[in-house]
C-alpha cells in the first residue's frame, strides 16, 4: 500500500484506534471495503464508528461466501476468514488465532444489535425495497443486494409452489415408474424422485456420488416426455463446463438403455454452463434471459447446484417460466459456491413442497450406492455420516483404493518424501508429455485426469502453488528444461479462469498444450468434446499441476491426492474432505494425520444465510 493510500485510510477510519481501523490492520477487511463503508455511511449522514465497522464487515462477509453478517458469530467467523489465507503451520495458526482474538475488542452481540436498531441507515424486514443500504433482522445484518436476492429466491420458489400442478396422466405415470432399464434396481427413492419431478414445477434430487442421480434424471426425462405427447424441449445445465459435459455424457450414455426398455426419450442438446443457458452478456454480470425473456424450455435440469451462488440462482429462477419444470440436482454436503450463498443446502432444508395443495416434500434424497461397494464409497459414506472412526477403519484396510499418508508437511517437503505417489506423478506426466509431443490430444487429456492433486489453499505449504512447484521440479528431473522459456510449451496443463462466450469457453475448463499440425495448439474438453484452439486466443489461464478442491467440483479423476490443511485451519472441514474424496473414481490418497482427518470430519464450515429460515417464516 503506498503512502497516499495509507494516509487516505487513516483519514477515512478516523484514526488508528477506531474499530474499523483495527479490523483493517489485522486483515479482516480490505482497504476497498473500508472505503466503501466510509463512503456509504457519509452519504447517509452517519458518523457512527460501529456502523462503519458493521458496513465494512458486511462487504467482507460476502467475499467469504455468506449472505449476511451474524452478530452472534462474527468474531470467530472473521478470525477464520483471516486465517484462511495464512501460510502457517498448526502451531503458528494457534498463536495467530490467539493474537487476533486479543487485537480486536469485539462488541457484545446483544449490545451491538441494540445499538444498530437505533440507526436510520439500517432498516428491518418491513422496509421498502432499496430504501436502506442495510437491514437488521434478528441478529443478521444484510447488505440490501443480498437481502433482495434472498427475498427474490424465496418469493419465486413460493410462487412456483402456489401454481396449479402440472396435468398428470396417472396411467402413463404408473407405466413410466414401472419401467426400468435392464440390469437396474427398483429403488423406491428413485421412483419417488421421478414422480415428484413429474408432479411439481420445482423439485430437488439430492444425493452423493453413485446414488443414482443420473439414472433418475434419465427416467425423469422419459416420464415428462411420455406425459407431454408432443416434443419436450429439454435443457441440461451445470455451473461449470466440466460438470455440464459430464451431465450430458452421463444422460446420453444411459438414455439408450431406457429406450430399449420401451421408454420415449425427448431430444436434448449438449450440456451448457448456466452462464451460457442464461445468455451471459460478456463481463457485465448481466444476462439476456430473465423475467421479461424467459427460457424456451419445458424442462430445465441443473446439476451440481451446490456450486451455484445466490445471485446466479435468483437469475435462474426469474428466467424459468411458470410452465417449465425445474429439476435441481446435487449434493448438499459438498462445498458451497465460491461466491455468496448456500442455495442447495438451504433449499433441501427449507421444506419445499410439491405445491398446488400437495404438502408432500419436493426434495428427494438418494442414499444407496449403485457403484461397486468399494473402499472409496465406504469412505465417502463414513465421512457423510460424520463417523471418523469408520473413516479411519476404511483407510486402514488393505483394499489399495484408499490410503492415509501420515506426513507432516514442512518447507522441505517434496515428492521424494512420498515415494509411491512420486512414481504415480512421474508416470502421469512423462506419459502426458509424450502424448502431447505426438499430437495425441485425446490421450493427453485422458492422462490429465488420471491423477490430480487437490488442495484447500491456493498458496503456501499446503496449497496449489507449492504442489505445482513440487510437480514441475519432479518432471524437470526427468525432462530437463520442461516448462522453461515460452509462455506455452508442449505438455503444459491449463486451467481456464475466465468465461469467453465468443469461443464457448468457461471458467474451470481444462486443457493441454499439444503439438498438432506443426504448431502449438490447446486441446480442450475430452474424447467426446475435443476442441483444438490456438493458445493466442485464450485469456486467463494458469497451470494445472494441482488445483483447489473448490475448482475440482463437478469433475472426477482416476486418482486424487488430497493435501489436508493443518490443524487450526478454518478450511479443515467436513465439506472439504467429503468433496475431495468424492472426486475420485478408483483411488484416493490423503496426505495428513488421523487428527487432521478427525477434525475435518467433525467441523462444519461457517456460512451465514437466512434463506432457509426466511422460507419457513414465509410459508409458516
Amino acid at each position: 500500500m503506498n503512502a497516499a493510500t495509507q494516509h487516505e485510510l487513516s483519514v477515512l477510519t478516523r484514526g488508528k484506534e477506531s474499530p474499523l481501523a483495527r479490523a483493517h490492520a489485522v486483515g479482516m477487511v480490505t482497504s476497498a471495503e473500508v472505503q466503501l463503508a466510509t463512503i456509504l455511511t457519509r452519504l447517509h449522514g452517519c458518523a457512527d464508528e460501529l456502523v462503519q465497522l458493521t458496513a465494512a464487515l458486511c462487504f467482507a462477509i460476502g467475499r467469504a461466501g455468506s449472505t449476511c453478517l451474524d452478530l452472534t458469530t462474527a468474531a470467530e467467523q472473521f478470525i477464520d476468514q483471516v486465517l484462511e489465507s495464512q501460510d502457517l503451520t498448526a502451531d503458528e495458526l494457534a498463536a495467530e488465532r490467539q493474537a487476533l482474538q486479543s487485537a480486536i475488542d469485539w462488541p457484545d452481540p446483544v449490545a451491538w444489535r441494540e445499538h444498530l436498531v437505533q440507526q436510520r441507515m439500517l432498516g428491518d424486514e418491513g422496509a421498502e425495497p432499496n430504501s436502506v443500504p442495510m437491514r437488521l433482522v434478528d441478529s443478521l445484518v444484510y447488505l440490501e443486494r443480498y437481502w433482495s436476492a434472498e427475498e427474490q429466491v424465496a418469493g419465486l420458489l413460493h410462487e412456483r409452489e402456489l401454481l396449479s400442478p402440472p396435468a398428470v396422466n396417472e396411467h402413463l405415470l404408473d407405466a413410466s415408474l414401472a419401467r426400468l432399464p435392464e440390469g437396474t434396481i427398483d429403488d423406491s427413492r428413485q421412483r419417488n424422485g421421478v414422480e415428484t419431478a413429474v408432479r411439481s414445477w420445482t423439485s430437488v434430487l439430492a444425493g452423493g456420488p453413485g446414488t443414482g442421480k443420473t439414472s433418475t434424471v434419465v427416467r425423469v426425462l422419459a416420464a415428462v416426455q411420455e406425459q407431454a405427447g408432443a416434443t419436450v424441449r429439454v435443457a441440461l445445465a451445470a455451473p461449470s463446463g466440466k460438470a455440464a459435459s459430464r451431465l450430458y455424457q452421463s444422460v446420453a450414455g444411459q438414455a439408450p438403455q431406457l429406450e430399449a426398455a420401451g421408454a420415449l426419450m425427448p431430444a436434448f442438446g449438449a450440456g451448457m454452463t448456466l452462464h451460457r443457458l442464461l445468455g451471459a452478456r460478456g463481463r457485465t454480470g448481466e444476462f439476456r434471459h430473465g423475467p421479461t425473456d424467459q427460457l424456451p424450455y419445458d424442462l430445465v435440469v441443473v446439476d451440481e447446484v451446490s456450486m451455484v451462488d445466490l445471485q446466479l440462482f435468483a437469475t435462474l429462477l426469474s428466467a424459468v417460466g411458470p410452465s417449465t419444470r425445474l429439476l435441481l440436482v446435487g449434493d448438499p454436503q459438498q462445498l458451497k459456491s465460491i461466491s455468496a450463498g448456500s442455495v442447495l443446502a438451504d433449499i433441501t432444508s427449507s421444506g419445499l413442497t410439491v405445491g398446488g395443495g400437495d404438502p408432500a416434500s419436493a426434495v428427494t434424497e438418494l442414499v444407496g450406492s449403485y457403484r461397486s461397494e468399494g473402499a472409496i464409497q465406504h469412505l465417502a459414506a463414513a465421512i457423510r455420516a460424520k463417523d471418523a472412526d469408520a473413516a479411519l477403519d476404511v483407510l486402514a484396510g488393505d483394499s489399495g483404493e484408499v490410503e492415509l499418508i501420515d506426513l507432516e508437511i514442512t518447507r522441505a517437503t517434496t515428492w521424494q518424501d512420498l515415494p509411491q505417489l512420486s512414481s504415480v506423478v512421474a508416470q502421469q506426466w512423462t506419459s502426458l508429455v509424450r502424448a502431447a509431443e505426438a499430437g495425441d490430444a485425446t490421450g493427453a487429456l485422458r492422462l490429465l485426469d488420471e491423477h490430480r492433486v487437490l488442495c484447500a489453499h491456493r498458496d503456501g505449504l499446503f496449497g496449489v502453488s507449492s504442489w505445482t512447484h513440487h510437480t514441475l521440479d519432479l518432471v524437470r528431473r526427468l525432462r530437463p528444461g520442461f516448462g522453461l522459456g515460452a509462455e506455452f510449451w508442449v505438455g503444459r496443463p491449463l486451467l481456464l479462469t475466465e468465461n469467453d462466450a465468443t469461443l464457448g469457453l468457461s471458467n474451470g475448463d481444462t486443457g493441454v498444450v499439444v503439438w498438432h499440425d506443426d504448431r502449438l495448439q490447446v486441446a480442450l474438453g475430452d474424447e467426446a468434446t475435443l476442441r483444438l484452439l490456438s493458445p493466442n486466443l485464450l485469456r486467463g489461464v494458469e497451470n494445472l499441476f494441482a488445483m483447489t478442491v473448490h475448482k475440482a467440483q463437478g469433475s472426477q479423476f482416476g486418482h486424487t491426492t488430497v493435501v489436508l490443511p493443518p490443524l487450526g485451519s478454518p478450511l479443515l472441514t467436513h465439506e472439504l474432505i467429503y468433496t475431495a474424496v468424492t472426486r475420485a473414481k478408483r483411488r484416493v490418497s490423503i496426505i495428513g494425520s488421523a487428527d487432521q482427518l478427525r477434525t475435518a470430519i467433525a467441523t462444519e464450515s461457517r456460512r451465514a444465510s437466512g434463506l432457509a429460515s426466511r422460507w419457513r417464516r414465509q410459508n409458516g
